[in-house]
């Protein structure tokens, strides 16, 4: 947002209640990134406060249903959801750093010298390939033995289902995919029929 009286941008952020009253800190200023860390501003982009955002990740965390902290604190759903995709991406990130650096410790089996999980050529490096979304969509189905894989995607497919955003969509896919690679070893049934998926989607 423009201030027009100033020229300059405005940003804006709501903050915890005061008593009955909704709270919204404006400013004109010019921010450095130490300012963007104070309790009270936010994150360029974010709705809430770094205090508010706080605030509602502790009751995200707690299991509170989004429709009710968005009804207590007098804010957006969709605001509510942006918390929660942000400490979901947080997390993710730090899953993957972690699953990275672990990598090159990966157990290896003696007939082949190959780490024993799926080859990143095989699922990591198909992120991209439409077949995955249609799977976290429902929009195509396999076979599933393993109960953790059929709770997770059941799960994921309830998620997109809820938020369909590309970014929800993306960081769901991630997920499965770690799942994937973490278990492939007990998946190959299912992962037989997913590698026919991409097969096909790549001769397409």
């Amino acid at each position: 947002m423009i201030d027009s009286a100033l020229g300059v941008e405005e940003m804006r952020w709501r903050h915890l209640n005061c008593m009955d009253y909704t709270c919204i800190i404006h400013t004109t200023d010019i921010l450095e990134a130490r300012h963007h860390q104070l309790p009270w501003l936010g994150q360029p982009g974010q709705p809430f406060t770094n205090r508010m955002m706080k605030h509602i990740g502790l009751s995200i965390s707690k299991g509170t249903d989004l429709a009710v902290i968005a009804d207590l604190l007098g804010v957006d759903f969709s605001d509510v959801w942006k918390v929660k995709f942000a400490l979901e991406r947080k997390v993710d990130e730090s899953k993957t750093n972690a699953l990275e650096a672990s990598a090159g410790n990966a157990p290896t089996s003696a007939a082949t010298n190959r780490p024993l999980s799926i080859d990143s050529s095989d699922v990591l490096g198909s992120i991209s390939q439409n077949v995955w979304e249609r799977l976290i969509r429902g929009e195509i189905n396999i076979q599933i033995k393993a109960l953790g894989l059929q709770l997770l995607l059941t799960k994921l497919r309830s998620q997109v289902a809820e938020q369909p955003t590309p970014d929800v969509v993306e960081l769901k896919v991630r997920e499965l995919l770690r799942f994937l690679v973490r278990n492939s070893r007990s998946l190959d049934y299912e992962l037989a029929q997913i590698r026919s998926y991409l097969m096909k989607d790549v001769a397409v």
